[in-house]
């Protein structure tokens, strides 16, 4: 399920929404796991797997309508996490496509708390690991994307509202349900 295979390049394999970034991810925490054992020549060899596959990904989806690009929250933190173990020439293509996902993200969940009977908690919940790892640096790297501010505020109310429906005073039927 992931976009590129070594040695053969592409893959051919029918397209995964998700698995794709959540390999992306593992390959960089094994990545990161063999460079602190010092055994610098493998690690490379799960980075560089990481950032092809991540690269695949946004050059697959880079001609896409925003709205049929996958609200991949797996890719955008592998995406956050690989950005400072690549040289900067790598990140401007990475860069683009989570600020279009993140765009998606933050266009769908306007919606849906608007429409309280599309919300749930685990999809909200994934959506706010996906910002809270992409918002910071979008906040260094405006240009990529510029409605920061604005789902930055969303993202934290978004939580807040996840934190309140898991108070525990509350009565049992209300638990991990969100306030309306």
């Amino acid at each position: 399920w992931f976009p590129h295979k070594e040695p053969f390049g592409a893959s051919d394999q029918p397209p995964s929404l998700y698995y794709p970034g959540e390999a992306a991810l593992g390959l960089i925490y094994l990545y990161e796991s063999f460079k602190m054992q010092g055994r610098d020549e493998l690690a490379a060899v799960y980075l560089e797997g990481a950032a092809k596959g991540l690269e695949a990904l946004a050059n697959e989806r880079e001609d896409w309508e925003e709205e049929a690009i996958p609200l991949d929250h797996w890719a955008l933190k592998a995406t956050a996490r690989i950005l400072g173990h690549l040289p900067e020439a790598r990140h401007d293509k990475l860069l683009k496509h989570a600020a279009k996902v993140i765009r998606m993200m933050h266009d769908r969940d306007l919606e849906r708390i608007g429409m309280n009977d599309k919300l749930g908690l685990s999809s909200m919940g994934t959506v706010l690991e996906a910002q809270f790892a992409m918002l910071p640096i979008f906040h260094e790297k405006r240009s990529y994307y510029d409605n920061v501010d604005q789902a930055w505020c969303l993202a934290q109310k978004v939580a807040f509202l996840l934190c309140e429906a898991q108070d525990q005073d509350k009565p049992a039927h209300m638990l991990g349900g969100l306030p309306h």
